[in-house]
C-alpha cells in the first residue's frame, strides 16, 4: 500500500538517502550497522540511543526513514511516536518492536507509523523495509505481517452490532466495571497511552462522550449474540 502525499515523497527524493536507528540496544546497532554496510551502503546513516537525542540532532541530518522501538522502557510508547512525528515532519517512521502482539504492531501503524520490523531483524527484511518506505510505501517484515494479518482476521470474526473489535469490548467492559486507564493497562499488560487509543475508538464507535454513557450502551446490544438453535454442536 503506497501512502503519503507527493510533496512529501518529492521532499525525501530530493535529499540524500539517509536512515537512522533510535535504539539503546547493542544488539540493534550491530544489525543495523551490518545492514547499512552491506545492503544500504548508498544510505548514510545514524544511531541515536534515545528519542530525545534523536529530537536534538536528527532534524539537521534530516533522516528519510527512521527506525525506533517505541515500546522501549522509558519511550512512552505511542506518546514517543506522536513527538518524533511532531518533531521531524518529513521523516517516515518504522517501528522497530522488540514485541511482536498486535497492539505493539497494530497501534503505532494507526498512529502514523509507515512499516514495522520486530526483533531481532535479519538484515535482508530491514533494508526491504527501510526502501520500501522511503519510497513510499507500507512495508513489513514477515512477523509483523502475519500479526496484521491475524489482526485484521479477528476484526471480522470479532465484530458485534456497534462495530467494537474483542480488545474493545474487552476495554469497555472492564471501564463499566470501575477500572481506571491505568488499572485496565496493568490488566491487560498493556500501556496506558493503548488503553487510551482505544477508549478513543469505544466513543466514537458508540457515539458517546462519558463513561456514564458506557453502561446504557453495554446493555444494549454489545454482548456477542447467542447461537441460533440448529448452528452449535448436536
Amino acid at each position: 500500500m503506497k501512502v503519503g502525499n507527493s510533496w512529501a515523497m518529492n521532499a525525501a527524493k530530493a535529499r540524500p538517502l539517509r536512515v537512522a536507528l533510535v535504539d539503546a540496544d547493542p544488539h540493534a546497532h550491530a544489525v543495523f550497522r551490518r545492514t547499512t554496510r552491506e545492503l544500504l551502503a548508498d544510505w548514510a546513516s545514524d544511531i541515536y540511543l534515545d528519542p530525545g537525542e534523536a529530537l536534538l540532532q536528527a532534524p539537521s541530518a534530516k533522516p528519510t526513514v527512521l527506525l525506533v522501538d517505541v515500546w522501549a522502557p522509558g519511550y512512552r510508547g505511542l506518546d514517543c511516536l506522536g513527538k518524533l512525528r511532531m518533531g521531524l515532519r518529513d521523516v517516515r517512521v518504522v517501528v522497530y518492536a522488540k514485541r511482536s502482539d498486535q497492539d505493539a504492531i497494530v497501534l503505532p501503524l494507526a498512529a502514523g507509523a509507515c512499516g514495522c520490523l520486530v526483533k531481532p531483524a535479519e538484515p535482508e527484511h530491514l533494508a526491504h523495509v527501510v526502501r520500501q518506505v522511503s519510497q513510499g510505501w507500507m512495508s513489513f517484515c514477515p512477523v509483523a505481517e502475519r500479526a496484521l494479518i491475524e489482526f485484521l482476521h479477528e476484526q471480522v470474526l470479532a465484530r458485534t452490532g456497534h462495530g467494537l473489535t474483542a480488545r474493545e469490548l474487552e476495554i469497555a467492559r472492564l471501564l463499566n466495571q470501575g477500572a481506571r486507564r491505568k488499572d485496565i493497562g496493568l490488566q491487560l499488560g498493556i500501556e496506558t497511552a493503548t488503553v487510551r487509543a482505544h477508549l478513543s475508538a469505544i466513543f466514537w464507535k458508540l457515539g458517546i462522550h462519558s463513561r456514564k454513557q458506557l453502561p446504557d450502551k453495554l446493555a444494549s446490544g454489545l454482548e456477542p449474540p447467542l447461537q441460533k438453535e440448529g448452528c452449535g454442536k448436536s
